[in-house]
């Protein structure tokens, strides 16, 4: 009997501090029964006066927090993106490289095993890789294979001017030929070896 008063006393204090109905408990639990037993039920949780002011104060982000993230994402950016730009830059030049890599060896083969003077020459207008007989001022290649290269806007190629020439014997010319990126100032440098076209001495640069 003293507990069941005690109990009903302490949470009638709570609740009139807060502006609860008289009886209910700050605590979430109903007072006690008649007899000395509980209901053994927790009373619904309300929103209102205290816990209103709480999750209004706890909801959202501070101003510093907020700056903190942004300082944080801005770091992750410089570092990202430069690498970012690289990597699509190298990425382009060493597809563009390995496509004329594969068309002057084709070239290659097509005039040691037919037996036939081939020249590629690079063609300004328009700006193109594409094969001539005999030398670069030749007729038009006409094997449907040896199709011609176009050359993009964002890079120069160096190494045809007086055109990559193959000989009926096998023999290849090996002078330096360079792909550069105009955009970016990287550039790839390679040479073919005379006595079977394979690529030698492949590098990446940058500037």
């Amino acid at each position: 009997m003293f507990s069941e008063t005690l109990i009903k006393t302490e949470c009638w204090k709570i609740g009139a501090t807060q502006g609860r109905p008289r009886g209910e408990a700050r605590c979430g639990f109903t007072p006690l029964l008649s007899g000395g037993r509980a209901c053994g039920r927790k009373a619904m949780p309300t929103l209102n006066g205290y816990e209103n002011s709480v999750l209004n104060r706890n909801s959202g982000y501070t101003l510093i927090e907020l700056l903190v993230v942004m300082a944080i994402l801005s770091v992750i950016a410089g570092i990202i993106i430069p690498d970012l730009a690289g990597w699509i830059s190298r990425n382009r030049l060493e597809q563009l490289s390995h496509q004329v890599e594969v068309f002057c060896r084709e070239v290659y083969f097509s005039g040691s095993i037919r037996g036939r003077n081939l020249c590629v020459a690079q063609i300004s207008d328009p700006k193109v890789l594409a094969v001539r007989e005999g030398n670069i001022s030749g007729n038009p290649e006409k094997d449907l294979l040896l199709r011609e290269i176009p050359i993009p806007e964002w890079c120069e190629i160096f190494g045809f001017e007086n055109g990559w020439n193959v000989t009926p014997e096998g023999i290849c010319d090996r002078q330096l030929i360079s792909i550069r990126d105009r955009e970016n100032k990287s550039s790839i440098n390679f040479r073919f070896r005379s006595y079977d076209g394979e690529v030698i001495e492949r590098k990446f640069m940058k500037q």
